[in-house]
């Protein structure tokens, strides 16, 4: 399995580019030497101004079904890139020019962005035939964050004009990707006739997300928001400085984990279970040395969360891929959790900050239950080692358990697509290469009736022919 091709190549710069340009647009006050009011109230400003803006713009691009579907389409790739390029202008100038005000107009700008762009490439990520999203995602935030620490250590002019080109290269390579894999060889690609999606926010209620991921990426999100948020500094340097120590970290993440999966197909479960530690390490660490080294420690927390980001998109990848999970609706549900846990904990943070940057004690209760709140979460709540727990589903290839019956993948399809009584026993019968007449014979039915339910098979499935209903049949693992 190569991760040198040209899909792979193309797939992982698109994405890495849109990760610069969220990266830049997240800590643009970064890019700026000087500022006449205190960094961090710009960045909390911008950086939920920017939670806001993408969890309404994610919300409403589910709701209105015609608007995502305008929005992916590659003629309307100007105007997504026109507004993210504004965003990051006005970005900059809010830093530069220490104006609130102009972070929630730029945020404004840059929600669609935020929020379109990881559909469309989770979407590619996810239909890829050789499953290999996990180490696209790692090799696209490792190239990504590069890409970022480049532009802010350029001269003004130069960092601005690159940070300016990543959203437009990243929509131009996702143009390339599609036409690199056309409609036909995507056996994922279900949304279109997705019934979860076309009720919009409703599918929420009766997601087959599970339950377990759900609470762990509230959890994190907000340990990692609260983190970024409770923290102060009026020197631009500084917080130039440890944001750059975090993002630097970040990287190095990313790469250990790329290395491991794309070169030597390992088990990288332990460089996530160090992340998790790491990120409670910081929680726990933080209120002993605050005083003398502030700022510096939440570089953990940032260095942790990273692990947890990265092993959540692989998780959600072989959901989809393996347990035949809704692609689009899942990346809704990971983009959404995740994105409000970091809002729910940039506003605690915020509202905090004062109390507890004057009484260390109170600040080392907070710290140490959040840490513990991790702990229990990391313990019960993600250390699942079932057949069917999260580790299994970052087993390298070698190391994965296939179906072991035809009926297995039989039902397991049936009850993922969620099909009647009558269509489960008709796919069987296709699964085994039998005709619709055959079919008919054997269930006492009428020729029309039975290719009615194979109409109905495909139409849940979002496949068109038995070519697409045998490639869900390869990839698929029985649950314990």
């Amino acid at each position: 399995m190569s991760y040198l091709d040209q899909k792979s190549l193309t797939a992982t710069v698109g994405a890495a580019t849109f990760w610069a340009w969220l990266d830049s647009v997240s800590f643009a006050v970064t890019m700026t030497r000087a500022s006449p009011v205190p960094p961090v109230s710009v960045h909390t400003t911008l950086l939920i101004a920017l939670c806001c803006g993408s969890i309404v713009a994610t919300i409403v691009l589910c709701r209105v079904r015609i608007l995502y579907e305008l929005c992916s389409r590659p003629a309307t790739m100007p105007v997504l890139t026109g507004l993210g390029c504004l965003g990051v202008i006005l970005s900059l100038a809010a830093a530069h020019l220490g104006l609130p005000i102009l972070s929630i107009i730029s945020a404004l700008c840059n929600s669609l962005p935020m929020a379109l762009m990881p559909m469309l490439w989770g979407r590619v990520y996810m239909e890829d035939a050789d499953g290999r999203g996990a180490g696209w995602i790692a090799g696209s935030i490792f190239l990504g964050t590069v890409l970022h620490l480049l532009a802010v250590n350029l001269l003004d002019v130069l960092g601005v004009a690159l940070i300016l080109l990543f959203l437009p290269v990243s929509a131009l390579l996702y143009v390339r990707v599609l036409r690199l894999s056309p409609a036909d060889s995507k056996p994922y690609h279900k949304e279109k006739r997705s019934p979860e999606l076309r009720r919009g926010v409703r599918f929420i209620a009766r997601s087959q997300f599970p339950l377990r991921l759900f609470f762990g990426l509230i959890v994190f999100s907000f340990a990692f928001g609260i983190v970024e948020y409770l923290n102060d500094t009026d020197a631009i340097e500084d917080f130039r400085t440890i944001k750059q120590i975090a993002i630097a970290g970040r990287c190095l993440v990313a790469l250990i984990l790329y290395v491991l999966i794309s070169i030597f197909n390992r088990n990288t479960r332990i460089i996530y279970r160090a992340g998790f530690l790491l990120m409670i390490a910081g929680f726990l660490v933080e209120p002993f040395f605050f005083a003398k080294i502030p700022l510096y420690l939440s570089s953990l927390v940032s260095i942790g969360y990273a692990c947890f980001e990265i092993m959540v998109w692989a998780i959600v990848f072989q959901l989809v891929r393996r347990k035949l999970y809704n692609p689009l609706e899942s990346i809704v549900m990971a983009r959404l959790l995740t994105m409000g846990g970091i809002l729910f904990g940039a506003l605690s943070g915020t509202m905090l900050k004062g109390s507890l940057m004057s009484d260390v004690q109170q600040l080392s209760v907070v710290m140490t239950a959040i840490a513990y709140i991790l702990i229990t979460t990391m313990v019960i709540v993600l250390d699942d080692g079932g057949k069917s727990g999260f580790w299994s589903l970052l087993n390298p290839v070698s190391e994965r358990n296939p179906v072991e019956t035809l009926e297995d993948r039989c039902e397991l399809m049936a009850k993922r697509f969620r099909l009647t009584a009558r269509e489960h026993e008709v796919l069987l019968y296709l699964a085994k290469g039998r005709t619709a007449p055959y079919i008919a014979d054997k269930l006492s039915v009428a020729d029309v009736t039975v290719n009615f339910h194979i109409h109905n098979i495909y139409d849940k499935m979002g496949i068109h022919t038995r070519q697409g209903l045998l490639d869900f049949f390869d990839s698929l693992e029985v649950e314990a």
